[in-house]
């Protein structure tokens, strides 16, 4: 059983919406690519084929080295090699991991690494409680959806003990543009070099 929760921003911090880094995809299959970064987003399981084979890093001017060990891919969560393993020492449930190829702008020429896109495929409903929580916002227009302000800190979002049960990594059912992670995991992404830029923040639970 997990002892402590740690929360993703990635999906929703404005640091990153001007990533050129984009997922490709045929311009008549761009309805089903934001259909499933949608559903996924609420944890519905897909298989691999399904969600994108390849990104691209759509800035011709710049050549990248690699990637994070977390980033954003449009609308999908990706990781690194490192991370993917990093995210294995825990149970995860129904999420899937599925390889995606990185190019640069042209292309054709690999960015180094190995990456996947994340299938989050896991929902614990009500363990977010916003009423014991600092810095979210209700969507004025979907009262009981909420998602977390970028200035976030280590404590300011409360969960039920009750998720310490299942996988490590999760969703939940009234909180958006964020994810979970278990403690076990956080552990792990720890020894990844750049884990100060992975936007995680540990959550207090009630």
């Amino acid at each position: 059983m997990a002892s402590e929760v740690w929360i993703c921003t990635i999906i929703g911090n404005t640091d990153f919406y001007g990533d050129p880094l984009r997922v490709v995809s045929a311009p008549e299959a761009a309805p089903r690519v934001l259909e499933v970064a949608r559903e996924n987003a609420r944890g519905r399981v897909f298989d691999a084929s399904d969600f994108p084979k390849e990104m691209r890093y759509t800035d011709p001017k710049t050549q990248v080295d690699t990637l994070p060990d977390i980033f954003v891919a449009g609308d999908y969560v990706g990781v690194s090699e490192a991370a993917a393993a990093a995210l294995r020492c825990d149970d995860l449930g129904a999420c899937s991991l599925f390889p995606v190829a990185a190019f640069q702008a042209d292309g054709t020429t690999d960015i180094a690494g190995q990456f996947f896109l994340v299938n989050y495929g896991n929902v614990k409903t009500g363990g977010f409680l916003p009423e014991a929580s600092k810095d979210v916002r209700e969507d004025p227009f979907r009262p009981g959806v909420w998602s977390p302000r970028q200035w976030l800190k280590d404590g300011h979002l409360a969960v039920s003990s009750s998720v310490l049960q299942g996988p490590g990594i999760w969703v939940d059912d009234r909180l958006e543009k964020a994810f979970f992670l278990s403690g076990e995991i956080v552990r792990a992404l720890r020894k990844v070099g750049n884990f100060p830029k992975l936007q995680l923040r540990k959550c207090s639970i009630i």
